[in-house]
């Protein structure tokens, strides 16, 4: 069973059981083709009831930053989750509607501020539609703020590049890639302008896609077999192209390494990526 993820029954039955469970939405425009086609060709919206937009994309993020998607300062995080109606007391479940491509953002967001009580649901969207769940064509409205506090994570880390550079062949710690094959082996140009190809030197790939398929994540005999080989570091970090797929790495990790009881190993994301580090000359690259 696993501890961050929770399956779209057992999501539905909380939800009609606990008014203090709040549903958190989230998307990322950005990408918005990637989802899969019956979505897309919804002629209307949807959404599990009672859904809050967590925009990370837009609001919810550095927006004093060059680069997409980038964890705003403490306070800022602490501000705009009040104003949500969220408090540390609260329960949390989060979706998007790829399936899982963003809400992991969301989670690992949380977990770095030191708040443990967010799941996600497993299979989102997508699979809630295929259970023939509820869903309404609106978000809900704030009617209140609330008051939540941050306390950061020792565990749970945002890294920046020259902690990724200190990193490179060291020995306590693997930097694993979320990209496609083809995207890590310099095999295909970058969709984003003036990225090189290629990836961080020494780091290894693990693509966010071969750990899920559309009815949700793989199973913890799976996950474990993609991970197991690096559990032995201190600190795992993980990459991707934007900062957010590598947050799915980040959450299987955790599952794997709870299922040990291997709470130690500090489980780093890399806010800037590929669109930082393929960007930059400094930074050597391999293929």
């Amino acid at each position: 069973m696993f501890k961050s993820f929770i399956a779209p029954s057992d999501a539905k039955q909380k939800l009609s059981e606990d008014p203090d469970v709040k549903v958190l939405f989230t998307t990322l425009n950005s990408m918005c083709n990637s989802k899969p086609s019956d979505i897309l060709e919804l002629n209307i919206t949807h959404y599990i009831p009672n859904s809050i937009l967590f925009d990370f994309e837009n609001s919810i993020c550095d927006t004093t930053s060059r680069l997409s998607n980038m964890m705003p300062p403490f306070l800022q995080f602490q501000t705009q989750v009040s104003n949500l109606g969220i408090s540390n007391s609260d329960t949390l479940f989060v979706y998007d509607d790829f399936g899982n491509l963003c809400a992991s953002r969301v989670w690992f967001m949380f977990k770095t501020m030191g708040f443990d009580n967010i799941f996600v649901i497993d299979g989102g969207l997508p699979k809630w539609l295929d259970l023939g769940y509820a869903t309404t064509e609106q978000l809900s409205d704030i009617n209140h703020s609330n008051k939540f506090t941050v306390r950061p994570s020792k565990q749970f880390q945002f890294v920046d590049a020259h902690h990724v550079t200190n990193s490179i062949n060291h020995p306590d710690r693997c930097i694993i890639d979320a990209r496609g094959e083809t995207r890590f082996n310099g095999l295909t140009e970058e969709t984003r302008p003036n990225l090189r190809s290629g990836h961080i030197p020494s780091s290894i790939n693990i693509p966010y896609a071969s750990l899920q398929s559309r009815q949700g994540m793989n199973d913890l005999v799976q996950l474990t077999k993609a991970f197991e080989p690096y559990l032995h570091k201190k600190e795992l970090i993980f990459s991707c192209g934007s900062g957010v797929t590598a947050c799915i790495l980040a959450q299987s990790a955790f599952e794997v390494l709870s299922s040990k009881t291997q709470l130690a190993t500090v489980l780093s994301v890399y806010d800037g990526s590929w669109s930082e580090w393929g960007a930059d000359n400094k930074f050597k690259v391999e293929k």
